[in-house]
């Protein structure tokens, strides 16, 4: 039993500093604007990985949304707040998708989350406001 312990914490280990390792290649082609490149890196992390982290569905989403994939984004940003859900820039992304795609209740819901989270960024408080804002001039606010 103390075996299969220790082979298991040491493939995760293993797989950890593995992905560590990929998230930092892919985090440079992002600042490269290399989009399609760390998008293959991420898929491949996501696809060989037991347990990809909320890191890996962040920056999927976020090589996504550049690639306006935001079906793709809105599902690894859900995955990314389900692996962690006091992930603040992920509910701000969310946010961000769902008012793209003009679901400003959505949009509400996880703004209003990234900024209970975290009172002290004005951008999340302003994220609120704004859709607050555009609920009001279409009829729909609560």
């Amino acid at each position: 039993m103390l075996w299969g312990t220790l082979s298991y914490g040491y493939s995760n280990v293993a797989e950890g500093k593995d992905q560590q390792s990929n998230l930092i290649v892919a985090q440079e082609y992002i600042k490269q604007e290399n989009y399609e490149q760390a998008y293959q890196i991420l898929r491949e992390v996501e696809k060989d990985s037991t347990h990809p982290s909320e890191q890996v569905y962040f920056l999927l989403s976020f090589v996504e949304i550049k690639q306006r994939m935001l079906e793709d984004a809105q599902s690894h940003l859900l995955r990314a707040i389900q692996l962690n859900p006091k992930f603040t820039e992920a509910h701000y992304n969310l946010a961000l998708v769902y008012l793209e795609e003009n679901d400003f209740i959505k949009a509400k819901k996880y703004a209003e989350e990234a900024a209970k989270l975290n009172p002290d960024k004005k951008q999340y408080a302003e994220l609120v406001k704004q859709i607050n804002q555009l609920l009001q001039s279409s009829g729909h606010l609560e």
